[in-house]
């Protein structure tokens, strides 16, 4: 099935700022840049930018599990934001996708866009060569497989587990390696007595 036929609504770019994004502490938006996620598509909510923006439209806002999509750049990741954000919006050249969930689950779309296949299919299908772009019709077009709204789910939830033990076990891997170093910086310093 192609995305486009999963989607609530047309699948729409992040917002535009004039000039550059200016974090504002006490802003009343939420602006979610390229940098809020990382190239495996994991949303990162701790260093989102606050701005102030008071001349939006509501369709401008992006809803509890809208799936943002990197369409600039050499890994076009997406990542499920079903934090509760509000207000938020997406920055340029991010893209929102807001799945009918009766249809799919949004951690699935943002799993299965990460894949290989997708992967290889916006390699194929981008513009640029020194900066990779991914347009909105190459997007709405993917080729996605949809097994039951329950094995998605599974899918989605199997796939966070995964990706959380490969990050303990990177975290375990750098601690051992911090205290055999701490340890050898010890004998070196025993060896000069």
């Amino acid at each position: 099935m192609k995305l486009r036929n999963i989607c609530k609504i047309d699948i729409r770019l992040g917002y535009a700022l004039r000039s550059k994004v200016e974090q504002v502490p006490d802003g009343n938006m939420l602006f979610i840049q390229l940098k809020d996620i990382t190239a495996d598509g994991v949303f990162n909510p701790s260093d989102v930018y606050r701005i102030q923006k008071d001349d939006y439209k509501p369709d401008q806002l992006i809803e509890r599990c809208d799936v943002l999509f990197k369409s600039r750049g050499w890994h076009n990741s997406a990542a499920a934001v079903c934090e509760e954000l509000t207000p938020a919006m997406a920055a340029f050249p991010l893209m929102v996708i807001r799945v009918d969930q009766n249809k799919a689950d949004p951690r699935y779309v943002a799993w299965w866009i990460n894949q290989r296949p997708a992967q290889k299919y916006f390699e194929q299908q981008a513009t640029g060569s020194s900066l990779r772009l991914i347009n909105r019709n190459v997007v709405a077009e993917l080729e996605i497989q949809l097994p039951s709204l329950k094995r998605q789910k599974q899918i989605a939830e199997l796939a966070d587990l995964a990706r959380e033990e490969h990050e303990k076990a990177v975290r375990l891997a750098d601690l051992k390696k911090l205290k055999m170093d701490l340890r050898l910086m010890e004998l070196a310093g025993s060896a000069l007595e």
